[in-house]
């Protein structure tokens, strides 16, 4: 009897081990991708804010008229979603290192 609890306690080891380096690891590369692709988007979006606050008041009204703000948010999401599909396979499951970047 002792025999089988060390063989099963040894299985489980084992398989935990295994498991929970895993999740380890998935949250790990996730939370770095997340933080870099979130510090790239805040960086872009306060460039573009810098730059349009020194814009003249004529500037400020056409480009707000067209739309312009609604169109950085359409942008500025389907870049936040190229991320998030790139770094899943067809079957939803996250992958570790499939994602190259905006522009690959």
């Amino acid at each position: 009897m002792p025999l089988i609890l060390s063989i099963c306690a040894a299985v489980v080891t084992a398989l935990l081990t295994n498991i929970v380096s895993r999740v380890i690891g998935a949250i790990g590369f996730g939370m770095i991708g997340y933080a870099g692709a979130s510090a790239v988007l805040d960086l872009l979006k306060s460039l573009i804010s810098q730059n349009l606050n020194a814009a003249t008041s004529l500037v400020f009204a056409i480009l707000s008229m067209a739309g312009f703000g609604q169109g950085l948010s359409i942008i500025f999401s389907a870049l936040v979603m190229r991320a998030t599909l790139a770094g899943m396979d067809s079957a939803g499951n996250i992958m570790q290192s499939k994602w190259k970047g905006f522009g690959k």
